[in-house]
This record gives structure tokens, sequence and C-alpha cells, in this order.
């Protein structure tokens, strides 16, 4: 009884010989300061003490932790979907850019400038492209994530989720994930407008311009 017994102290020992009517036949609630740390206190426990055995409210939320896991899958295909269609955009974009520029980059190569620079041109392009739209992106993402957490936005049942509300975490390693997927795409996005670049005659640009 928690309410009763939050501030003793009491021998495991004499706690199971007086308070168990049969051998093992009782239980103990554990409140944690740090709900995180359930699953290796549990295991401590259990090593400590090996006729017990621990049951922390993860265990007791699988269900609900691998719909969470299978929304958070479901978030990570729609965010890849819409990076790809960015890719796509930058794509279209740096192939305009090189029809309008085509007579600045056949003078270029007119006067030596190699293969390989017109490239990299290119692709630092979109690199700072995808660089500023994934900053912006991430930016704007844990803003909307501080505001929903600061004014419990996203309410859901309580008596499904054990929790009038659910809050946002947000996580470096998802962070960094994406920006790196993010710039990944946008040098992707680059190759075929560099390739188109590299196609376009010299001789016939500069006549015709």
């Amino acid at each position: 009884f928690y309410y009763y017994d939050k501030n003793a102290i009491v021998d495991y020992n004499f706690f199971k010989k007086y308070f168990s009517p049969k051998e093992g036949e009782f239980s103990l609630i554990v409140q944690l300061k740090n709900p995180i740390e359930a699953n290796p206190i549990a295991k401590a426990i259990e090593d400590k003490f090996p006729d017990t055995y621990a049951v922390t409210w993860i265990d007791n939320s699988r269900e609900f932790f691998s719909a969470l896991q299978l929304e958070k899958l479901g978030m990570a295909l729609v965010v890849g979907l819409i990076s790809i269609v960015a890719g796509f955009n930058i794509m279209s974009l740096l192939i305009t850019k090189i029809q309008e520029k085509k007579k600045d980059l056949a003078i270029l190569r007119a006067f030596g400038v190699e293969k390989e620079f017109i490239v990299a041109l290119i692709l630092n392009i979109a690199s700072i492209i995808g660089f500023l739209g994934g900053i912006l992106g991430l930016l704007f993402s844990y803003g909307i994530s501080y505001y929903v957490n600061k004014y419990d936005l996203i309410k859901v049942p309580a008596e499904v989720y054990l929790t009038p509300y659910l809050t946002i975490e947000p996580s470096w390693g998802n962070y960094i994930g994406v920006f790196l997927f993010i710039i990944l795409i946008s040098i992707i996005s680059a190759i075929l407008p560099a390739l188109l670049a590299l196609k376009e005659d010299v001789t016939q640009i500069l006549r015709n311009e």
C-alpha cells in the first residue's frame, strides 16, 4: 500500500515473512522519479531477489508502443516521400537554370574550365538548397514540438492511452538522419542536370548565342 508505506523502510525477508500469507504471494509497487529507467531497475530487482518477477509499465503497454512504432514508420515514409518530391523540384529548377545559363557555362568551358568544375558547381548549388531547406524544416519542426508540448495540443482519450495528451520528444538522432537524407536527395537530384550541362555543344551554343 504505497500511500501508507511510502515512508517505511523494511528488510525484505522480514516483509516476506510477516506480510505474505503464503510463500511468495505478495506484490510491491515501485514508483520511479524517472519512468524511463523502469527496465534496468526491474532487471536489478530480479538480479537482487531471484525469486521475484518484475513487471514494468513498459511491459504492460507493449501494444501501445507497437502502435506508436507503426505510426512512426508511417511518418518516416511520408517524410521520405516529401523529400523525394522536393528532390524532383530541385532537379527541375536546376535544369531550368542550366538552360538559362548555358551561354555562361559555354563561355566558361571555352576559357578552359574543366568539366569537373561545372559538375562540382551544380552539386554545390543543390547542396546549398538542401542545406537551407533542411535547416528551416528542422527549426520549424522543433518549434511545433515545443508549442505542442507546452500547450498540450494533442488530446487523446485518457481511458485508452492512460494520459490525457501526447507529447512530442525531439530526437537529435532523428533530426540528423532526416537532415542527411535531405542533403543526399539534393545531391542525387543534381546529377541529371549536371550531365545535361556537360552534353551541351559549346561551339553550337556560342555560335547561336
